[in-house]
């Protein structure tokens, strides 16, 4: 529910909350494609402010605040029009559930939202429910133009997201177990010259021999007379662990490896490699899908959104189009039609166990039935199947998280740049109008 708190500050990262006063006389602040923005609707977004969080601060004063409010509602009428010319609708039931998550992250019930929207408008007379609830579904839209424009603009490929999972990935290759054995030679406390160069002569005809593949048992059964060193027998033990002790100079990659000579302040070692063992996996079932949505709606139109479903599946068993044909033409989910109706990689775990033995039962290139979700009806087209380890999954799902958030951020700050060099903008400072 966070995200619902969360798209209505994000845009005002320095504001701050304030007690606004109704004005009388309702100027124009502004004027954004010969569009007006009135004094009201200022005030209007300072009552929004106030009503989405009961945490914002009284640091700033209040015409500093309203200059920001100013640019702000600029930008979201440029966001608006930009929404319009794609016709994108925001139901009144998106609305709805969103006012019913702003009441919760308060822990008040929507009627009690309803009655300090009352309490207000009583007292100031300039901002009821019905301009509260016309805020919020400004505020979604402008979120889902945003998240289809940035959609459109931003792309992610394997390698880039490999490289950032490069080095998120240490973390599982550190927590491996390694069965090993070691020779130690500590060092002497007399600092006798010979001794000193004999040993070195020594380290250096063991770890020769071990590295051409003479036994490391028979090796230390050889020298165990020996009181220059020390012998371990195999063990297992954490790599993480074992790299503590020695900063992280051991690089462990394969069995049958011999490593030294390793120095640290006690002697110098010399390793092998017996065996190494991952943390247990976890292997979970993929599905590269595409599909095609009819959404469902309360209107009359949605006695037809079952006809009109079985009648696409109908066409695509009889091959009278393709299913990408399908989804250009009649798809309604806004994000994935622009990919022919791709959603990527989907984990078995996170899909409704009606969808899980649909897909299970789908051979690659085929299509569902339409099934129903609480979105509307679907026709799946499974592409591949796959088992992977969950942790690289939610790993690379992570790394993917970071690179589209950096990009995201990126083409925002564009595209802002776009909207506002081709438009007209006049901002009115204290002139009445």
């Amino acid at each position: 529910m966070k995200k619902y708190f969360f798209l209505f500050l994000c845009y005002f990262f320095s504001v701050i909350y304030v007690s606004a006063q109704a004005s009388q006389i309702d100027n124009i602040v502004a004027i954004v494609n010969e569009k007006a923005i009135l004094n009201s609707e200022v005030n209007q977004m300072l009552f929004l402010l106030r009503n989405t969080s009961q945490n914002i601060l009284t640091s700033l004063n209040i015409s500093f605040l309203k200059e920001k409010i100013i640019k702000r509602l600029i930008l979201d009428r440029l966001m608006l029009d930009e929404a319009k010319k794609i016709n994108l609708i925001v139901t009144d039931d998106q609305v709805n559930n969103a006012i019913k998550n702003i009441a919760s992250e308060q822990n008040i019930t929507v009627d009690q939202l309803k009655n300090n929207i009352f309490i207000n408008n009583k007292i100031n007379g300039y901002f009821n429910y019905y301009d509260y609830f016309s805020s919020i579904k400004k505020l979604l839209t402008i979120q889902m133009i945003q998240d289809y424009e940035l959609h459109k603009r931003v792309r992610t490929s394997d390698q880039e997201i490999n490289f950032i999972l490069k080095n998120m990935i240490s973390y599982r290759l550190n927590h491996r177990k390694i069965k090993y054995s070691y020779i130690f030679f500590p060092f002497s406390k007399t600092r006798n010259n010979n001794a000193i160069y004999n040993k070195n002569i020594l380290i250096a005809h063991i770890v020769k021999k071990l590295k051409q593949g003479y036994s490391f048992k028979k090796l230390c059964q050889k020298y165990q007379k020996n009181k220059n060193f020390l012998i371990q027998d195999a063990s297992w033990a954490n790599v993480l662990k074992i790299k503590k002790i020695f900063l992280n100079t051991l690089n462990i990659f394969k069995k049958g490896q011999i490593l030294g000579p390793i120095k640290n302040e006690k002697g110098v070692y010399v390793f092998k490699i017996y065996d190494i063992k991952d943390p247990q996996e976890d292997i979970v079932q993929e599905f590269h899908v595409k599909h095609c949505l009819i959404k469902s709606s309360k209107s009359s139109y949605a006695s037809n959104t079952k006809k009109i479903i079985f009648d696409i599946y109908k066409n695509l068993i009889n091959k009278t189009y393709s299913f990408d044909y399908a989804v250009q033409h009649f798809s309604q989910d806004v994000f994935s039609y622009q990919k022919n109706g791709d959603l990527g990689w989907v984990v078995n775990e996170s899909l409704p166990e009606n969808f899980k033995m649909v897909l299970l039962n789908l051979h690659d290139k085929q299509i569902s039935k339409p099934i129903k979700s609480n979105f509307g009806w679907h026709i799946f087209q499974l592409l591949e199947k796959r088992k992977i380890d969950k942790f690289y999954k939610i790993k690379k799902h992570q790394a993917h998280k970071i690179l589209l958030f950096r990009k995201i951020e990126l083409e925002r700050k564009k595209w802002i740049k776009d909207l506002i060099r081709t438009a007209y903008i006049k901002i009115f400072k204290n002139e009445k109008k």
